[in-house]
């Protein structure tokens, strides 16, 4: 997948970082969330909230213009320069484009961010790296995919972020 954008962010221990990476989520259409006009006089209120809070047709039509689409946010801990992509964190189906004038790094970062947002992404990272989470055979595959020196980094980044993060 081709990152669409990233940035990175600091995190809560010296030498964190979490490195947020857009990349677009092609398995999400707004098709079935369309606005739909009004069809019955004595429509249920739910039924009407949910009709309103859908795309409506412009919106969709804005899609498939490619002015929008939905896109995955990926975050993952950076610890003194090196990938911790063992614990990395997701969330796909974020509307990201041109079509609502939006910033659209502000808008991510109000979904993902803990300080703001409803998702705490980097928080997630951290949890998955204290509660012993990470699965040793991945750990192992991605560590046997480096050369000696980068495995002795990594594995030591990595040992000493644990420490850090208890």
């Amino acid at each position: 997948m081709e990152p669409i954008d990233s940035w990175e962010i600091d995190g809560p221990i010296e030498g964190l970082k979490f490195k947020v990476v857009i990349v677009r989520d092609d398995d999400k259409k707004p098709y079935e969330l369309v606005a739909r006009p009004k069809t019955h006089p004595n429509e249920p209120p739910r039924y009407r909230k949910v009709r309103e809070e859908c795309y409506s047709r412009k919106d969709v039509t804005a899609w498939k213009k490619d002015e929008w689409q939905y896109v995955g946010t990926i975050v993952t801990p950076v610890y003194q320069g090196i990938e911790i992509s063992e614990a990395e964190a997701s969330l796909w189906g974020i509307e990201w484009g041109d079509h609502w004038n939006i910033d659209n790094r502000r808008c991510v970062d109000h979904v993902v961010s803990s300080e703001e947002g409803c998702y705490d992404l980097p928080g997630e990272c951290m949890d998955n790296l204290k509660s012993g989470a990470l699965d040793d055979a991945i750990v192992e595959r991605n560590l046997a995919m480096l050369n000696e020196q980068e495995r002795a980094e990594k594995l030591a980044a990595l040992n000493d972020l644990l420490k850090a993060a208890k």
